[in-house]
């Protein structure tokens, strides 16, 4: 009986490169933005001329590594209100790929993702409405 090859990358390898390209993906962004001026541009903004949910994320997270908050906060509120979350998930995610179990991603449930996705575009909406201008991103 023929025996099952070996996998070259284990779940542990598999968590560890997932999460070093993670990082050299945001790390390259930020590279091009300081170096360039300029951020990798929004198609949907380009396409419509609307903000979308994640405009000015590029220019958040250089903000936030200048330790310039406020500015952050006006370049993308949402995502910034979001990060924590996002960085405790996906730390949780590669912890439990690693040490096996359930992660809590497996655990949130679907309405919470329905909600997200509503929040998003609701936000999306406002962003680009007369009233809600401030949301936008914004120089200051």
């Amino acid at each position: 009986m023929l025996e099952k090859p070996k996998r070259l990358i284990n779940n542990s390898n598999q968590a560890y490169f997932t999460a070093a390209g993670a990082f050299a993906l945001v790390a390259v962004c930020l590279v091009f933005y300081q170096v360039n001026g300029f951020a990798i541009p929004c198609l949907w903004h380009y396409i419509t001329g609307w903000h979308c949910p994640g405009c000015g994320a590029t220019r958040m997270l250089i903000a936030l590594l200048h330790g310039d908050f406020y500015q952050a906060l006006h370049y993308n509120a949402l995502l910034l209100v979001l990060l924590p979350f996002g960085i405790f998930l996906f730390g949780d995610a590669i912890y439990h790929r690693i040490k096996g179990g359930k992660n809590v991603l497996d655990r949130i449930p679907e309405w919470a993702w329905v909600v997200l996705v509503i929040v998003m575009l609701i936000y999306a909406v406002m962003r680009n409405l007369e009233a809600f201008s401030f949301l936008a991103p914004t120089e200051l």
